[in-house]
């Protein structure tokens, strides 16, 4: 149940995004004659057009979580991931990425500790180096970390905390509207869920408008 209202509330997140940011497509197309930072975005065959984006994909979780929780040996969790953006530049773009975590165990000897599950939204500012169709990329943004500690994300007794996002990784275009993608990220919490840092390791498939 958990896994299946993680989905929609990240499908829909990715779907709004995409609505939005697409919107200033039009936009960027008239104003692309008058502006010097224009890459273009009426080239059909660019892969660095301005537009939007929509993705979804996997997550490989690994806990850098700090006292208490690092006491308890936390395993390692599969997830998913959405993301949309939109494309300003060759090489600027930004993006809103949502994490989630399916199952921290414990695997301390004895432990009564609780799995943890985890969802984390982000907004991202993400720098570009447009290599054609292969184009690494670095982005950092700020959002929320939310923690289940069993109870439900819906339960009012639920761990959230601000976070911040940092991570690096690789845009590879299979044609002008298909690409995928391989990112590691490191987040950090504060407030409730201060003590919950996680790595990530993810990919997935994007559709570029």
């Amino acid at each position: 149940m958990r896994i299946r209202s993680a989905v929609s509330s990240m499908i829909a997140v990715a779907a709004i995004v995409a609505g939005t940011f697409d919107a200033r497509l039009a936009f960027a197309q008239d104003a692309a004659e008058d502006d010097p930072w224009s890459i273009a975005p009426g080239d059909p065959k660019s892969f660095t057009r301005a537009g939007a984006f929509v993705g979804l994909g996997f997550n490989w979780q690994v806990p850098g979580f700090q006292p208490p929780y690092r006491d308890q040996n936390y395993g390692n969790s599969w997830g998913l991931n959405a993301r949309g953006g939109y494309r300003f530049y060759d090489w600027l773009a930004a993006e809103a990425i949502v994490e989630y975590a399916d199952d921290f165990g414990p695997r301390r000897p004895g432990t009564t500790a609780d799995n943890l599950s985890m969802l984390s939204t982000t907004v991202n500012g993400k720098l570009i180096l447009p290599l054609d169709r292969f184009q690494p990329y670095l982005e950092s943004g700020f959002g929320f970390l939310r923690v289940d500690d069993g109870d439900g994300f819906g339960r009012e007794d639920r761990n959230v905390g601000f976070a911040g996002r940092i991570g690096a990784g690789i845009d590879l275009y299979v044609t002008r509207h298909i690409s995928v993608f391989v990112d590691n990220a490191f987040t950090m919490a504060a407030g409730d869920a201060s003590d919950l840092y996680f790595f990530s390791l993810s990919g997935g498939a994007r559709w570029n408008f």
